[in-house]
């Protein structure tokens, strides 16, 4: 019997090993029955020749566990995976070979992929199909024909593979551009896309004739760069381009089905015009966000695939609660000037070195972080960089900051001061390296050429390393030193403070507002970058690194420092524009999509009577003064008249779906079974997303036919293709679950405590499936919404 792959793509380096089960049970609840993983060199040999496949790196533990989730698994071991990964997941000490070059035939490269594939393959080849497994294909490098710099690089990767053991199907993986150039004979290819073009399937038939299609990427959503907008792809687009690959017959993987966090300082970057780092977050926009939760994707898929599998889902699990702790003070600080003495032994150097060939870690170098360049100057002038920072200075004079240097900036005055000795201190930053295009080769960091002071090159530098790895901030805890943080400026500097928790911890979010630039380590836990210029605003911070207790947490800002940090349990991932549908196009609403509950103001109502119903409702739906027949929706900013004009859609836009395709302009609340479908959605994508929304409609009784459950004292909840229906009765406001959960019968159920406002009555009530319909109050003000009866 012919199987067909629903696949899904999670990284096990991006989600802590805690919640691993948890998305796989989230994926068989969607319908899919694959799990689609890379495996990330530069984590799994940080330094040359020393293996690490422990902890949150045990890829056999993480490859098992899917097997007894009945998940089976496509691998993409690369050694390339791009995956918006620091330099595509290759260990930044290839770099120290000046000649070296990445994915090619290069001596020095194949030398050391040999030697990682004998140490991986002792981990993957066991775990194959035909081994008792559940690994049933691995990829071939990763679209390579957007490379392709060698012709016979793909054979050899594929003969690695083949002659360590490898058993199963091999695939190759390409974008449209890449497609013709990125093929292997004895390899499936497979395609990436977000839009779906009738010319890319016919292509793979044409090079491949009776051989099955598969999507290998199929682009959920997108990832941010810092400075940029939030991306974001409509859900309903995305599960209309999925049906239309699945009437093909084609197989598809979802990427990404779960992005989660680029912790520490993996995120990865695009060079093409100018030079753009990730953000922190991989939240990707996809079908559960970056903590794990569902949003309207997930049901409109699992709708989807319920409906083309034909049979009965797994029921998805329940949601676990965010917390918000509140505010967490940030009592002390130390000066980096104080602290480089104590803790970093400088290397001497007449000239600049970069990074990768810094003598450092057994002489791999230093991957990431920080380096602190210093040497003596006797005056000022003019310093030039020749574009030689990677890749951004900040400049400072003995501790006096003096601006930056970057990309852009390859020039600055120095100011004269006194006469006499002075030292001039670069603080560069690696921001991430580029993991996706032809300058892979160029990717060292820290000063890689001279400065230039008054046309006279520097010399005599001492160089220090701030990679910041846990043994660092260990002893940095320790350093005397330490005092009251005062109120005027102090960076670069190290603040610290405690977060108290009396009960098992559970995730939250830190937002950083007041705060410029920097890292957040909690219990040595390294979260990532923020920064202000956005679009992130929030920190993911899994509950499992967290503690009953004293939560110790460090910030190492660059510039200028708040006082404070918040602990919240709503992510903001910055300022965003929702897209129609390709069925409605041209509709598009600026909105805040996870700030709403500080800016936006969201409007459910009526539509006029006489009005031109929008594109986004059915045809000649209005208001006949009677009953409210449909709904319109409006948003805008509370400090703004008007929404300013919407901005084009990126080249891969993706869609939150916060509010997106549930409470945003495109959502379709119409009479009958479909307000009771759209508004069960409506509750469990918003919640699945921590927002504090309801939705207050009035309608005569409506519901979906299916298996019933039932609300206390009003009727049956029923539940239609995967999709949670809830019995409408005259008004009902549905709003944010704080219930516990209670198990009835032959599922997981949600019970809500208390009370909530049912045709007009006060009633407990339930719903299947994990799902809820929760209280909000009448004409209520939640998390900064202001909702309206319509």
């Amino acid at each position: 019997m012919p199987f067909r792959i629903f696949g899904g793509s999670m990284h096990y380096f991006r989600v802590p090993r805690e919640y691993w089960e948890d998305r796989m049970l989230k994926m068989r609840a969607c319908g899919l029955n694959t799990l689609t993983t890379y495996v990330p060199w530069n984590l799994h040999e940080k330094e040359r020749g020393k293996f690490d496949f422990s902890k949150n790196l045990d890829l056999r533990a993480f490859l098992s566990l899917a097997a007894k989730n009945g998940l089976w698994v496509i691998l993409r071991p690369g050694p390339y995976i791009c995956s918006e990964w620091d330099l595509g997941g290759l260990p930044s000490w290839l770099l120290q070979d000046p000649e070296m070059q990445l994915r090619t035939t290069y001596k020095g490269f194949t030398e050391a992929v040999d030697a990682y594939f004998d140490r991986l393959m002792r981990v993957v080849v066991p775990l194959q199909y035909k081994k008792g497994g559940p690994i049933i294909a691995v990829q071939v490098e990763n679209e390579y024909g957007s490379y392709a710099k060698d012709p016979n690089y793909m054979t050899y990767v594929k003969m690695a593979l083949l002659n360590r053991g490898i058993v199963e199907l091999l695939m190759t993986s390409d974008n449209k551009n890449g497609l013709s150039f990125g093929l292997v004979e004895g390899a499936l290819a497979t395609v990436n896309f977000q839009k779906l073009e009738p010319g890319l399937l016919k292509y793979l038939d044409k090079v491949q004739k009776d051989q099955p299609k598969m999507v290998m990427e199929y682009w959920t959503g997108w990832f941010d760069n810092w400075g940029g907008p939030h991306y974001v792809f409509d859900a309903d687009e995305m599960v209309n381009t999925v049906a239309s690959i699945l009437k093909t017959g084609a197989s598809i993987n979802l990427y990404m089905f779960h992005g989660g966090t680029n912790f520490g300082f993996m995120n990865g970057a695009l060079e093409a015009d100018e030079y753009k780092a990730d953000v922190t977050s991989y939240d990707y926009d996809a079908v559960l966000t970056e903590a794990g939760d569902y949003t309207s994707k997930f049901f409109k898929l699992r709708q989807l695939f319920s409906m083309v599998i034909g049979q009965p889902l797994p029921l998805p699990p329940m949601i676990e609660s965010k917390a918000s702790y509140g505010a967490i003070l940030l009592h002390q600080y130390i000066s980096l000037w104080d602290v480089l003495p104590a803790l970093v032994q400088p290397i001497k150097s007449e000239f600049p070195v970069n990074m990768e060939n810094l003598h450092l870690n057994d002489s791999i170098g230093q991957p990431y972080g920080y380096v602190l360049y210093e040497t003596v100057i006797f005056g000022g002038g003019q310093l030039h960089t020749r574009d030689h920072v990677r890749d951004r200075a900040q400049v400072f004079v003995n501790t006096m900051y003096v601006g930056e240097l970057d990309y852009n900036t390859v020039e600055l005055s120095i100011p004269e001061g006194q006469q006499g000795f002075r030292q001039l201190r670069l603080l560069v930053e690696n921001r991430g390296r580029v993991n996706y295009g032809l300058a892979l080769n160029e990717q060292r960091k820290g000063l890689i050429g001279d400065v230039f002071l008054n046309k006279t090159p520097l010399r005599n530098f001492k160089i220090y390393s701030l990679e910041m790895k846990p043994a660092f901030m260990k002893s940095l805890q320790q350093v005397s030193g330490w005092s009251t943080v005062p109120d005027y400026f102090v960076g670069p500097a190290f603040f610290r403070g405690r977060l108290w928790i009396e009960q098992q911890p559970q995730d939250t979010f830190l937002k950083l507002q007041g705060w410029e630039k920097g890292v957040v380590f909690v219990n040595g836990q390294n979260l990532g970058r923020y920064w202000k210029i956005g679009p992130q605003e929030t920190l993911y911070l899994p509950g499992p690194w967290l503690r009953r207790g004293g939560n110790e947490i460090v910030i190492f800002e660059e510039r200028t420092a708040g006082r404070i940090i918040q602990s919240v349990d709503i992510p903001y991932l910055g300022r965003t524009h929702l897209c129609s549908s390709s069925a409605f196009p041209g509709i598009t609403a600026p909105l805040e999509s996870l700030s709403l509950a500080h800016r936006t103001q969201c409007r459910l109502s009526c539509c006029p009577a006489k009005a031109r119903a929008p594109p986004c409702f059915p045809q000649g739906m209005g208001h006949d003064g009677a009953h409210c027949r449909a709904f319109c929706v409006s948003v805008k900013r509370r400090d703004d008249a008007e929404n300013q004009a919407p901005q084009p859609p990126a080249p891969r836009s993706r869609s939150r779906p916060y509010l997106g395709a549930v409470g945003g302009p495109g959502l379709q609340v119409a009479e009958g079974d479909e307000l009771a479908q759209q508004a069960a959605l409506l509750v469990a994508a918003l919640d699945a997303a921590q927002l504090e929304v309801g939705l207050g409609a009035l309608q005569d009784q409506a519901q979906v036919d299916g298996e019933a459950g039932h609300v206390d004292g009003e009727g049956p909840v029923r539940v239609k293709h995967g999709f949670p229906a809830v019995h409408l009765p005259r008004r009902v406001h549905l709003g944010r679950l704080v219930a516990q959960a209670a198990h009835e019968g032959h599922g997981p159920h949600r019970h809500l405590p208390g009370a909530a406002h049912l045709g007009g009555g006060t009633h407990s009530c339930r719903c299947l499936g994990g799902l809820f319909v929760p209280e909000i109050p009448h004409n209520s003000t939640l998390g900064g919404f202001s909702v309206f009866p319509a």
